[in-house]
């Protein structure tokens, strides 16, 4: 597998090595976002890390599809499962196409 970064968009730089359309998910949720993390509204980087955590649970049904997800950085993550809280999906910027 070759490892290749996608774009370097702010300070996210998406370089993991599996699959192409994981990483364009991955940057296509960033931008979608406008780079926050939809619960503590603070910039998501490659220093604070991200979970990608699914709206609907697959277990429950959900899809694996970038409707379906959202960035989160990992406490908040941790934070939004531990208290049973949800995260809506955030209102894609303007300029931000579908992935």
């Amino acid at each position: 597998m070759i490892t290749r970064s996608l774009k370097q968009a702010g300070t996210l730089n998406v370089t993991k090595s599996h699959n192409l359309k994981g990483k364009r998910q991955l940057l296509h949720l960033w931008k979608q976002q406008g780079g926050l993390c939809p619960l503590c509204n603070r910039k998501i980087t490659k220093l604070t890390g991200w979970h990608s955590h699914h709206i609907i649970w697959r277990s429950l049904g959900g899809r694996d599809e970038a409707d379906n997800r959202v960035l989160l950085h990992p406490d908040c993550h941790e934070r939004l499962h531990r208290q049973g809280l949800t995260v809506p999906k955030p209102r894609p910027l303007r300029g931000v196409r579908k992935a």
